[in-house]
């Protein structure tokens, strides 16, 4: 009997301890933290970079580079017969004199005979004079000398125009401007332009560049040539120039100066602009603010917490600037892209 309650005495307490034992045991273990909830993040407010509509001045111009050409050209040619070119005496730059040769043709011995007809005329000059000098000359004998010394200067002038027509002159001193490309011993046409001679001291401005087509005669334009601020007027364009032969007229502008510059030359460069539209006093928005679909025009105007999209008539165009004319009011804020 004691036997069987010191069995059941320690059945307890060896449950007691195994319970005591599970309970501090659970402490090993770290407790589960609470899950928190992510922080509330407000919405990125939606900014835009603004223009506020205003009136001012908006002018289209044309830009372009020219150069400095004469505004007095000589062009030089043959008149008669086709002649075989012995030698072009010039090239373009060379400044020649009122009078120089410029080309020379095959003419054969021509300036031996005027050499030798001059030299008739002289011997005839002697005797009529030696003849009306005398007394008692017979005057059919006197007269027969002043006929024989006529003949001899018609002979002479018939010469020296031989002699004039081949080869070409410059009939001015200035700058060649212009030299055909033709070979010794070539052949040339009548009338056609050999060397063109240029007055260096009276210049203007020739420009072919792109955009031209907007230019009219009359047109007053800025021309700055080795840093030297000028005016000057168009005087001729393609549209005016048609009926022309020449070709740089036809393909380009000229621009005469209002004052003539100084320390310039033929073939220094010009940067020119031209005043095309000019308007005051209106609506004038940066381009990239105008959104443009097929053939409309818009703008997205803010007032500070929405946008709107509004349709609008456009008017002069610049590479920045485009003026408004009707869709939206002075002091509007637009939305730039």
């Amino acid at each position: 009997m004691i036997c069987s309650k010191f069995k059941s005495i320690f059945s307890i307490l060896a449950i007691i301890s195994l319970i005591v034992g599970l309970s501090s045991g659970c402490g090993i273990f770290p407790k589960e933290e609470t899950a928190l909830a992510p922080p509330l993040i407000a919405p990125k407010k939606q900014e835009y970079k603004l223009y506020k509509i205003s009136k001012g001045t908006i002018e289209k111009k044309f830009t372009g580079n020219g150069t400095l050409i004469s505004a007095a050209l000589n062009s030089v040619y043959f008149k008669d017969n086709s002649k075989r070119v012995k030698h072009i005496n010039v090239k373009v730059g060379d400044i020649v004199k009122k009078g120089d040769i410029l080309v020379e043709t095959e003419a054969g011995n021509i300036d031996t005979q005027v050499k030798i007809q001059a030299y008739n005329v002289q011997l005839n000059e002697i005797d009529y004079n030696d003849i009306k000098g005398k007394a008692g000359a017979s005057p059919s004998d006197l007269e027969k000398l002043r006929l024989r010394l006529l003949i001899e200067k018609t002979k002479l002038d018939d010469l020296r125009g031989q002699q004039q027509s081949s080869r070409l002159i410059s009939p001015i001193s200035g700058q060649v401007i212009f030299v055909e490309n033709i070979k010794d011993g070539e052949n040339v046409d009548p009338y056609k332009t050999i060397v063109t001679v240029g007055d260096p001291k009276n210049l203007m401005v020739y420009c072919n560049s792109k955009d031209i087509q907007n230019l009219n005669i009359g047109m007053k334009a800025k021309v700055n040539v080795n840093d030297q601020k000028l005016e000057g007027v168009i005087i001729s364009t393609p549209a005016s120039s048609q009926l022309t032969k020449d070709e740089t007229a036809k393909n380009g502008v000229s621009i005469r100066f209002i004052n003539m510059p100084t320390g310039v030359k033929i073939g220094d460069f010009a940067n020119i602009e031209v005043a095309l539209e000019t308007k005051n006093n209106t609506l004038v928005i940066p381009k990239n603010a105008v959104k443009v679909f097929s053939n409309t025009r818009s703008v997205e105007t803010w007032d500070g917490t929405s946008k709107k999209e509004l349709t609008v008539e456009t008017g002069i165009e610049t590479p920045a600037q485009i003026e408004i004319i009707s869709g939206v009011n002075e002091g509007q804020n637009i939305i730039v892209n």
